[in-house]
C-alpha cells in the first residue's frame, strides 16, 4: 500500500481500535475525545466513514463481523507506537510552513501530513 487518505474521524476510530492514547507529534484532542458523547459520536461517524470508503469491509460468511485492511492498520499502529518519529517542516516562500511526521520502525516508515480539510 503506498497509502491512505483518511479524515479525522476515521484516524480517530482506528487509534481507538488498537487502544492508542496519544500519537507522537500531533496534540489534537478530536483523535481523542474525552467526553463518552463526542467519543460515541467520533467513532461512529469514523467508522461509518472507513466503511463507505471501503477500507473496513463486512465479512459475507459471518454477519455481524467486519474485515479492516491490514496495511492501513499496520500504518495507524506504527504512528501509535513507533521506534523513532521525524518531524520536518517545509516553507514555501513566505507562505505557511507544513509539518510532515515520519514514524519509523524496523522497516517500516510512515510517513503523516495533515491537510486544511478535515
Amino acid at each position: 500500500m503506498n497509502g491512505a487518505e483518511l479524515n479525522s474521524t476515521e484516524f480517530a476510530f482506528l487509534l481507538a481500535t488498537i487502544h492508542a492514547q496519544a500519537v507522537v507529534g500531533l496534540d489534537d484532542p478530536a483523535l481523542f475525545p474525552s467526553k463518552t458523547s463526542t467519543r460515541d459520536k467520533t467513532y461512529a461517524q469514523g467508522r461509518k466513514d472507513l466503511e463507505t470508503s471501503g477500507w473496513l469491509r463486512p465479512i459475507p460468511a459471518r454477519p455481524d463481523e467486519y474485515e479492516l485492511d491490514l496495511a492501513q492498520l499496520e500504518m495507524v499502529s506504527l504512528v501509535a507506537d513507533p521506534d523513532f518519529a521525524l518531524f520536518t517542516t517545509f516553507d514555501s516562500q513566505g507562505t505557511e510552513s507544513q509539518l510532515v511526521l515520519h514514524y519509523l520502525s524496523e522497516d517500516l516508515i510512515v510517513e503523516l501530513s495533515a491537510s486544511d480539510a478535515d
